[in-house]
């Protein structure tokens, strides 16, 4: 039995489905069981579980040998990891794999990767086999700001200069599954990334040859994409921490293209243009403006 934990999620619900299709024996953990409608489709046990309550940890790891570990966005995410952590050794577990970013470290000053790094720290020292999966930014995280399209026909991102290797989250997932269902993978950590390094521009182009429409990607400030953050009701304060990784973009860490997804599935990461092309239905032509 394998659990995926965040199984509605970009990540998750990806791996659902692909551990599903071959055959495995899938535990989908959940919080709001209205969000999981789509998992009924899938030959998946789901079960209802919240970081917060370790007793319904417990009861997700029952029977569980291998397990997917990816809490939800919150200022508490140590606290939550560290509950599961603990239930899993409580559990027996005999595989866990981290999705964890790049540039994870206990010693970061931005606190997503800090919390990351914490986590995987607190694995390493609890006796449990583990392997770390360190993504690089999502191109689906565009998909979140495809409104910006519908509104202005501009994806607005703080990457002004910048340059980054977004990865497609289905080949995350992908990585995933390998190391949920193949031996050899033990104690290692894998960097994600996509085969390209893109400038707004680029991304620009690739969208609009996509969607057939001219798209445009603005540089906005940090600030400017807080409140961009925020309009989609994240809070404040865990706004900050998102904007916290755009703006370490700054120093070129998702920059540096890797062959960690090649090596590990036989074949080249998605490239951005594919990307665009598989969803270009959710980039929108621009809204008419409204009769007078």
């Amino acid at each position: 039995m394998i659990l995926v934990t965040g199984a509605t999620g970009t990540v998750g619900y990806q791996l659902v489905m692909r551990l599903a299709a071959a055959g495995y024996d899938v535990r989908a953990m959940v919080r709001n069981p209205e969000r999981a409608a789509a998992l009924r489709s899938f030959d998946v046990d789901l079960v209802l579980g919240d970081f917060a309550v370790p007793k319904t940890l417990d009861a997700a790891l029952k029977g569980v040998e291998r397990a997917f570990l990816l809490p939800p966005s919150s200022l508490q995410q140590v606290r939550y990891e560290t509950n599961f952590i603990e239930a899993a050794q409580r559990a027996g577990l005999r595989h866990l794999v981290k999705l964890s970013v790049i540039a994870a470290d206990i010693k970061s000053t931005g606190p997503i990767t800090q919390w990351h790094g914490m986590a995987e720290r607190r694995i390493e020292t609890a006796g449990i086999s583990y392997t770390f999966l360190r993504p690089a930014l999502y191109m689906q995280d565009l998909l979140w700001l495809a409104a910006d399209v519908r509104e202005s026909g501009t994806v607005h991102l703080p990457i002004e200069g910048m340059r980054v290797a977004l990865v497609d989250a289905r080949d995350v997932a992908a990585v995933a599954a390998t190391m949920l269902t193949e031996p050899g993978h033990e104690g290692r950590t894998y960097t994600l990334t996509g085969p390209d390094v893109l400038a707004p521009p680029d991304i620009a182009r690739h969208l609009s040859a996509a969607a057939g429409r001219e798209i445009g990607v603005a540089s906005v400030g940090c600030g400017d994409f807080k409140r961009v953050v925020m309009n989609r009701g994240v809070r404040e304060a865990m706004a900050d921490a998102f904007v916290s990784i755009w703006r370490s973009a700054e120093d070129g860490r998702f920059a540096a293209v890797t062959n960690d997804i090649e090596r590990v599935l036989g074949r080249q990461a998605t490239p951005f243009a594919r990307f665009a092309c598989d969803y270009a239905h959710a980039f929108p032509a621009r809204r008419a403006p409204a009769a007078s």
